[in-house]
């Protein structure tokens, strides 16, 4: 009977155990995620990446840029965006993508 109180006990223990780091692992799986995702807004891109990013030709891109204030960085003759200032501009709605 001792025995089998002080398997039980372990097993309860470890299942205890087990349930916690598996919290743990999902609250750093998440944390992870939200890395990313910040590093991931973060990424400065060319105008080509531009294009892939929103699936868009140069020209719609430089009309985006010019006739619609799309967040860009100019630094002499290139042009540079930050991924996620190109999201949160389409999130705010000023311009319609699907229509260029």
């Amino acid at each position: 009977m001792d025995t089998f109180k002080v398997l039980s006990d372990l097993f309860n223990e470890y299942q205890s155990m087990l349930h916690e780091a598996t919290i743990e692992l999902r609250h750093a799986r998440n944390r992870e995620k939200q890395l990313r995702e910040e590093m991931d807004a973060k990424t400065l891109m060319s105008e080509e990446d531009a294009c892939r990013h929103l699936k868009k030709t140069p020209r719609s891109i430089r009309y985006c840029r010019e006739a619609k204030n799309m967040p860009h960085i100019r630094k002499e003759a290139e042009i540079w965006y930050i991924k996620g200032d190109i999201d949160a501009w389409l999130k705010k709605g000023s311009v319609n993508m699907h229509k260029l």
